[in-house]
């Protein structure tokens, strides 16, 4: 069997489950506006949500049985070393 890639796009990963019994991944999801739970079956799953969504997917799927490290969701900050904010104030005359 060839590989295959699929994208599904404008949805929200509700959790991921590992089928230890034949090496693969289901990822469960929303599509964007719905409520349905759909599924995939994957053998290589990439995780790419950010430094909270990625943890907030994992912190979901500790919920739901997955097997992860007790620091999950410690320890990170910002993608930047140092945050900053500017306020800039203007007069409407």
């Amino acid at each position: 069997m060839s590989p295959t890639l699929v994208c599904i796009f404008q949805m929200k990963v509700q959790y991921i489950e590992e089928v230890a019994s034949d090496n693969t991944w289901k990822v469960f999801y929303t599509p964007q506006g719905s409520d349905d739970l759909h599924m995939v079956t994957a053998h290589i799953v990439i995780r790419a949500a950010g430094t909270l969504g990625s943890n907030e997917i994992l912190l979901r799927s500790k919920e739901k049985g997955l097997v992860v490290s007790e620091r999950l969701g410690e320890g990170y900050s910002s993608n930047g070393d140092q945050l900053g904010i500017v306020v800039l104030r203007c007069r409407v005359s």
